[in-house]
């Protein structure tokens, strides 16, 4: 804020730093339990969001909104400022969920399917893209052991290939997203 283009002190951004100093003070002994609370915490957020979608969705949902899915025209913001924030927050939800998953298998299923659904509908490609590629290492890194366990180097090998091969695709699948948006552009710019 200092050295910006327009200097100056906003009070709000030190809340932040209070807050994640202390978050990070509890995790240095406790970080299951602030996983556990990260993880309880957006579950809330994010079926509150999903239920205000029921009651009032012209304050979560932002109609005339062209985006990739077809057939549906508005972009899902839930109860962030904005579909680019709930994005991030949904993928963060599922990185909890994915290493500390509720006992209830019923709970699982449900939040899964909440997080994935906010996450397609916030049409946001760079969180789904990034979700898609967190998803690839998660997993690579979970079954690494069971891989180099049952087999001989020749698995392990395969396995980086096969890793190499999705982070691969990944990329190139962010950048035809990236094509689609310029391409789009484009025609809207009348070229």
């Amino acid at each position: 804020a200092a050295f910006g283009a327009h200097p100056g002190f906003d009070h709000r951004t030190i809340y932040a730093l209070l807050a994640y100093f202390a978050i990070f003070l509890v995790a240095q002994n406790q970080a299951d339990y602030c996983l556990r609370w990260v993880r309880n915490a957006l579950a809330v957020f994010l079926l509150v969001s999903a239920a205000t979608v029921l009651v009032r969705p012209g304050t979560v949902l932002d109609y005339g909104y062209a985006g990739f899915l077809p057939g549906i025209g508005f972009r899902y913001y839930g109860l962030a400022t904005h579909a680019n924030t709930i994005g991030p927050l949904a993928v963060t939800f599922m990185i909890c969920l994915w290493h500390m998953p509720y006992r209830s298998k019923f709970l699982n299923m449900l939040f899964w399917g909440l997080a994935l659904g906010s996450l397609l509908l916030t049409q946001s490609k760079t969180s789904i893209a990034i979700a898609a590629l967190i998803g690839v290492f998660l997993a690579v890194y979970r079954y690494r052991m069971r891989v180099a366990a049952t087999a001989n180097a020749r698995a392990s090998l395969t396995l980086g290939v096969t890793a190499a091969i999705l982070i691969g695709a990944g990329v190139l699948g962010v950048g035809g997203l990236f094509a689609i948006d310029l391409v789009d552009a484009d025609k809207r710019k009348g070229h």
